[in-house]
């Protein structure tokens, strides 16, 4: 619910239709039918400027330790000629990049599961948002695409009062591991 899907992004069952390179897309999402993905009826064609799924933002004022989970099945051309990336922002301005596709094709085929730690930019932040891009890509060499499945984000909860310290670590957490707040 209210993620914002740019062209060619939808949330649906994937066809599972092959395309000219690589594996084809899956015909089902890793659990359930549906998926959030890129051209959920076949592979990539030209793509002249980047296209996002994002998702709405994400409140995690009283979380620390926040992590980012999620299952893909990509097919992207070496980042030569086509860009996959998946970036993070506390301002929807400002995006870091957790990653981007590498030099050489990804052919996808399988399920895979991705984790990154987003602490040092979503730790205590009101606002979070995490997107998926596809583009620019070059006129040849189309592959699947990004699908996404069970994407989650999780964190240490720091209960307001409990913090006394203000380091956004809970100081039960902190006493339990560390034996002190300090």
């Amino acid at each position: 619910p209210n993620w914002t899907l740019g062209s060619e992004w939808a949330y649906g069952k994937p066809r599972g239709i092959d395309n000219d390179y690589g594996n084809g897309d899956p015909s089902l999402g890793y659990t359930g039918s549906k998926v959030i993905g890129y051209n959920l009826s076949g592979g990539y064609g030209y793509v002249a400027s980047p296209s996002y799924a994002q998702t709405p933002a994400i409140d995690c004022s009283n979380y620390t330790d926040v992590r980012l989970n999620y299952w893909y099945w990509l097919g992207v051309e070496g980042s030569q000629w086509d860009h996959a990336a998946v970036e993070v922002s506390n301002n929807g301005s400002s995006w870091t990049t957790l990653w981007s596709n590498p030099a050489s094709p990804l052919s996808g085929g399988s399920w895979r599961q991705a984790r990154f730690a987003l602490s040092a930019t979503a730790d205590g932040e009101a606002t979070v948002y995490v997107r998926w891009k596809m583009g620019t890509t070059d006129s040849s060499y189309h592959y699947a695409g990004w699908n996404l499945d069970d994407i989650r984000i999780s964190g240490l909860h720091v209960t307001p009062g409990l913090d006394r310290d203000g380091d956004l670590i809970s100081d039960i957490w902190e006493l339990t591991y560390f034996g002190s707040t300090n």
